[in-house]
């Protein structure tokens, strides 16, 4: 308050204050009044707080006079001053409140400010007591808050009468008053404004175009929408929508992005100048590919590799790049479109790995890696002819070699290696029974020679074993003691040197083995009661002896059971993953932490299981890739 003598102290509401008033510039001529600023109203209050500033104590101790130093501007420690110099700063010099004839109301007007109420104030708007400091009690102060009792929130100088700049709660009187908006306001966004997505229901799998739309509660709120599409391995899109005040719409293309889980947002620049965003919904894009079957291999630094034959007849491979992470995407590794049934996979001495698989037209192909960890070379033929009807079994042989045995329908033929590395041959009858339909299992024993295991269209198993390594085979003998098996054998050579052979009989898993290492293999004992097994089963033995079945159900899910002690008996039949939906048999791994991991395709997809520690519970079925 500028008085023509002394400063005046007033009382306002039972406070005490003093405020001398703006400088008068005398003789000079005012310029037309300009239009309210364009910048954020909100920043006077912002600007002016800047200048609040306390000891340690929560004294104020922030100086008027800086604000109008900051402004280049004369004065400061006086409440208008203040105001005066926070709104020349904020506006860029093109406001300054000053009215020549002392008239501080008029003075807002002058540079653009409109009037408005104390119903109406807001944020950085000022509320200015008082016309002339010569007459009149004198205060001004920039909103804060407006409480809509009366009562505001402000900040200005000199409330104490000492040019401090304060923070505090203002009831102005009634009379004499006026509030004064210099920036802009943008329009509030109305109370419970929401945008709902249209274009697909939440959790679908979809494919092809989704045509998403936009539909604000009120129109007349957005200026423009983006929708935002993250999916896997940080995939983010974000794209403008077309125009329309109700609709928004957008093509979006879902062949074209990777199969996973993707969510849909909305961002949208809306009349209070912000962008807001809006939780729109979810989808699921499937493989393209659907993988039929999987085949797992452990490398020697623990981690996982696995490979699958699509529906499409390709071949694909993905692996771990770290012990127990994650599957990168899967690779195409073979795209002639030909291939039918579950690949087999071996790595080699040297650390490649070699794939083999057969054909629509009944050959078996393989190619192996240029380098361990490298790209896979040309897909060649094994064996001479085709006529091929089971899937490759595949043996890594003492020596270093690789053989290749399969069923034509009626025998089993096989071919090797001369040396590692070398071509393979031409395919040898190992079998002349003309009933050995099935894919083969093949074992090496401590001495080296190669046994082999195969059903028959008779419902048997029968086995053949080398009279000496890289000798003949010899004759075809049955296994158990019974015929009514339903799955192509599985089989185990036991940490003793003993062979246990293991089949589905349709309902349930039954297995045999040698009460020594080369004697005969006993009579079918039934290892579970569930009556659904009825796949062919997978068999690991753990470290410490025990064997652990795994066998895919009627119903559609993997059970497990493991021996209560090595030569024991085995525990009751337990799930293995959350769910069902299996479509394949069970690839198994023992990781070298002694933990077990189950893979299978679900039909679309290859999905794990893996237990946290070793013996522990398996985890939910986790898609893979």
């Amino acid at each position: 308050m500028k008085l023509a003598t002394a400063a005046r102290r007033l009382s306002f509401a039972g406070l005490v204050t003093a405020c001398v008033g703006a400088l008068v510039t005398p003789l000079m001529t005012v310029a037309p009044a300009h239009a309210v600023g364009s910048y954020d109203n909100a920043a006077l209050a912002d600007k002016a707080l800047a200048y609040y500033r306390t000891d340690s104590g929560g004294n104020p101790v922030g100086s008027g006079t800086s604000a109008c130093a900051d402004a280049g501007r004369p004065g400061g420690d006086q409440c208008k001053q203040f105001v005066n110099c926070v709104v020349s700063m904020v506006s860029g010099r093109s406001q300054y409140p000053v009215d020549p004839n002392g008239n501080y109301q008029k003075s807002y007007t002058d540079v653009g400010g409109v009037a408005v109420t104390a119903a109406t104030a807001v944020k950085g708007d000022i509320i200015q007591m008082g016309t002339y400091d010569s007459t009149d009690k004198m205060h001004t102060a920039i909103v804060l808050t407006n409480y809509h009792n009366g009562t505001f929130e402000v900040v200005d100088a000199n409330w104490g009468g000492d040019g401090i700049v304060r923070r505090h709660t203002w009831t102005p009187p009634t009379g004499n008053i006026g509030y004064y908006r210099m920036g802009t306001v943008a329009p509030a966004i109305p109370s419970g404004f929401n945008v709902l997505l249209w274009g697909f229901n939440s959790g679908q799998t979809v494919s092809g175009t989704l045509n998403l739309t936009s539909h604000p509660t009120q129109s007349g709120v957005i200026n423009w929408l983006d929708y935002v599409v993250t999916g896997p391995n940080g995939y983010r899109s974000e794209v403008r929508a077309g125009g329309g005040a109700t609709n928004y719409p957008y093509a979006l293309n879902t062949s074209a992005l990777p199969a996973g889980a993707y969510t849909v947002s909305m961002i949208a620049s809306e009349i209070d100048g912000q962008n807001h965003a809006y939780q729109g919904g979810s989808f699921t894009v499937p493989n393209a590919t659907q993988y039929q079957s999987v085949s797992a291999l452990q490398a020697p630094d623990g981690t996982i590799a696995l490979y699958s034959i699509g529906a499409d007849g390709n071949l694909y491979g993905t692996n771990q790049s770290v012990v127990r992470g994650g599957f990168g995407p899967w690779l195409t590794l073979y795209g002639g479109g030909n291939l039918v049934g579950r690949p087999t996979v071996v790595q080699v001495a040297d650390g490649r790995i070699a794939l083999y698989a057969r054909t629509s037209v009944t050959t078996i192909v393989s190619s192996i890696q240029d380098a361990p960890h490298g790209g896979f070379g040309a897909w060649t033929q094994i064996g001479d002819t085709g006529g091929v009807a089971s899937d490759p079994t595949v043996l890594l042989t003492r020596d270093g070699g690789v053989a290749v045995y399969v069923s034509n329908g009626a025998d089993i033929v096989g071919t090797d290696q001369a040396t590692p590395g070398a071509p393979s041959g031409k395919w040898l009858q190992l079998s002349n029974t003309g009933n050995l339909t099935g894919k083969p299992a093949v074992i090496q024993g401590s001495d080296g020679r190669v046994s082999l295991y195969a059903r028959t269209s008779a419902t048997t198993i029968l086995s053949s074993i080398q009279d000496a390594p890289h000798g003949a085979f010899g004759a075809w003998t049955q296994i158990g003691d019974t015929g009514g098996v339903a799955s192509d054998p599985t089989v185990l050579l036991g940490s003793g040197g003993n062979v246990a052979v293991y089949v589905s009989n349709g309902a349930d898993i039954v297995g045999t083995d040698q009460a020594a290492p080369g004697a005969p293999s006993g009579k079918w004992l039934q290892l579970s009661n569930t009556g659904n097994l009825t796949g062919k089963p997978a068999v690991i033995q753990t470290a410490d002896g025990r064997v652990a079945l795994y066998a895919r159900t009627s119903a559609t899910t993997i059970l497990g059971t493991n021996q209560t002690a090595p030569g024991s008996g085995f525990l009751p039949w337990v799930q293995i993953g959350d769910t069902g939906g299996v479509a394949s048999d069970p690839s198994v791994i023992l990781a070298q932490d002694g933990t077990v991991a189950v893979y299978v395709s679900n039909g679309a997809d290859i999905v794990g299981t893996g237990q946290g520690a070793p013996g522990g519970g398996f985890s939910p079925w986790l898609k893979i890739g």
